[in-house]
């Protein structure tokens, strides 16, 4: 999966068109949900300053999941419907668990921001 988000962020638009054309009808929705992430990802990014970016509780960063990397969101409500539900209220063990399955799904610059535990 990160390798296909990899991609998607650094092919051009006639690249993406291409690849787009050729796939699938699954594989285009994955596709546009995570270029459609990556725009909102990029635009909130863009307003804000590095230095003092994070997020101050678990239900913020489940949000950004939700809004940048929808199939990660659908993993964890698939597996984890109550962090989903009470993603603040939950242990610390469970807020592993919850990263152990987006981690590897994240770009490396987000994993240290969306990170739970």
């Amino acid at each position: 999966m990160i390798q296909l988000i990899s991609t998607i962020m650094t092919e051009s638009d006639r690249e993406f068109e291409n690849r787009f054309r050729n796939s699938s009808l699954e594989a285009q929705q994955e596709m546009l949900e995570i270029r459609n992430g990556i725009k909102k990802r990029n635009a909130f990014m863009a307003t804000q300053d590095m230095n003092l970016l994070f997020f101050n509780s678990a239900a913020e960063k489940l949000e950004k999941i939700r809004e940048w990397y929808p199939r990660c969101y659908e993993v964890l409500a698939t597996n984890l419907p109550g962090f989903v539900n009470e993603p603040d209220d939950m242990p610390i063990s469970i807020k592993h668990l919850a990263d152990s399955f987006i981690w590897a799904n994240l770009l490396p610059s987000d994993r240290g921001l969306l990170a739970f535990a």
